[in-house]
């Protein structure tokens, strides 16, 4: 859609540069992962059409398998630098079991057709913003947790024979949406991703029955009984969490109940910034697998 010589696209307060690869809003550089700024110009160069979430994944994320959960949380982190919680105008919209589309008007000009506005030119990277531009990337390794409070038992409270039972006879397993604790809407889209992402993962566990999303995604944004669900679904234990947003940082908690009896079996919580959410998701993934696989092997 786009012609050969719009290496400009203005809309809103925004200008996106794909020759220097950077959005601006009145002179002003707007952060952006890579991955986020290549989500944007693929929605912008189809503006006005639905781009399927396979199609957005196949371009963005070429010849790698990655999860839709990743997908939604650089659309999220795509509303939060364009400011949509603040209301008013809407950019990008989701449309239901397709994708998403672009919907505000776009300009297509000619890189030639402007001189640089003042303020445009952004700083040279620094060593470390390179190296959170890297990781963003390439899904390199987390970041180190800047608050990271476990609440599981302590091994100083000697179980009981019962408990090392179930512990051992733990193989069924229903991880529930996380709940949005924040006003902002966007947060939902972060939520959703964050389950996807920790389902998918733990689906990996050959021992372990893991409930399907499409299964546990009807308890989406309804505040429920772990027990009673579990009994429901008829798994041993659930997972349930919750995203918060303070300031700018995003709270994720999470805790993990054993059906039988109503005990925690383990629980984290995580601070962090939203740049750093792709690389959260994985860290809770995986840590919930490493607790998992303790359980499966008593």
């Amino acid at each position: 859609m786009s012609e050969q010589t719009a290496q400009l696209y203005e809309f809103g307060p925004f200008r996106l540069d794909l020759t220097e690869q950077r959005l601006t809003r009145g002179g002003a550089v707007v952060p952006l992962t890579p991955k986020a700024f290549e989500t944007l110009v693929a929605l912008i160069e189809q503006e006005g059409h639905v781009v399927k979430k396979e199609q957005l994944m196949e371009q963005v994320w070429p010849g790698t398998f990655v999860e839709e959960g990743n997908l939604s949380v650089t659309i999220f982190m795509l509303r939060k630098a364009l400011a949509e919680e603040e209301g008013g105008t809407k950019y990008i919209e989701t449309v239901p079991k397709r994708g998403y589309r672009f919907v505000a008007p776009v300009r297509r000009v000619a890189h030639d057709a402007f001189a640089p506005r003042v303020g445009d030119q952004s700083p040279p990277d620094t060593t470390a913003e390179r190296g959170v531009r890297a990781q963003a990337s390439h899904g390199a390794r987390p970041l180190p947790a800047t608050t990271a409070q476990t609440m599981a038992l302590s091994d100083s409270a000697q179980p009981s024979p019962v408990r090392r039972a179930r512990a051992k006879a733990f193989d069924s397993l229903a991880v529930l949406p996380l709940l949005n604790g924040s006003d902002d809407p966007n947060t939902e889209y972060l939520s959703d991703g964050i389950t996807e992402s920790i389902i998918n993962s733990l689906s990996q566990f050959p021992q372990l029955r893991v409930l399907a999303r499409s299964t546990v995604f009807r308890y989406k944004g309804r505040e429920v009984d772990p027990m009673e669900v579990g009994r429901e679904m008829s798994v041993r234990a659930v997972l349930t969490g919750r995203v918060m947003q303070v300031g700018d940082q995003l709270i994720i908690r999470t805790e993990l109940v054993d059906v039988a009896d109503g005990w925690q079996l383990w629980g984290e919580q995580y601070n962090r910034q939203p740049a750093d959410i792709l690389a959260v998701q994985e860290e809770i993934s995986r840590e919930i697998s490493a607790k998992l696989r303790l359980k499966l092997s008593g």
